[in-house]
């Protein structure tokens, strides 16, 4: 019981910091893609997201207290050795999606001036990216979890 509403506490810290940083994620998004595209990508308009900050809330919030039930059995040196994996790991997986996606988006460019696109600030699925690299950075765990369920049912199983 006292894991559920740890785990729920740290929903509502980090819904509040996603709140923060939801717009820091999508200029890091912007930046990965004139990065990787050697300035041959611009973005022109508005930077103006309306909804995005509540989706980016619900999973980054999603994402820590999911990471606190995985993490919250272990030693501290393990949780948080275990807990920068997740991070690095959401990292590396969205600045690969970002870089991909913006070399695509050059390559179907036909009508491009001296090689360069421009793009609308709002063009880029960071929702889609942020919630990748959330799934993906969790999917190690998850598996180890569900090994460990499963290899207890059938130890249960044979007794």
């Amino acid at each position: 019981m006292k894991q559920i509403l740890f785990s729920a506490l740290f929903f509502i810290l980090a819904a509040f910091a996603g709140y923060f940083m939801y717009n820091e994620f999508r200029s890091l998004t912007r930046w990965v893609y004139v990065l990787s595209t050697n300035g041959a990508i611009t973005f022109i308009g508005k930077d103006i997201d309306l909804w995005g900050t509540y989706w980016f809330q619900l999973y980054f919030g999603l994402w820590a207290a999911i990471l606190f039930l995985y993490f919250s059995n272990m030693s501290l040196f393990r949780a948080t050795l275990n807990i920068s994996i997740a991070i690095f790991s959401f990292i590396v997986v969205v600045a690969t999606i970002s870089s991909t996606d913006a070399q695509l988006k050059l390559v179907e460019c036909t009508m491009c001036d001296d090689g360069t696109r421009q793009l609308h600030f709002n063009s880029i699925p960071y929702l889609v990216f942020a919630l990748l690299g959330f799934i993906i950075s969790l999917a190690p765990r998850t598996v180890q979890v569900i090994r460990r369920i499963r290899i207890s049912a059938i130890s249960d199983q044979a007794q």
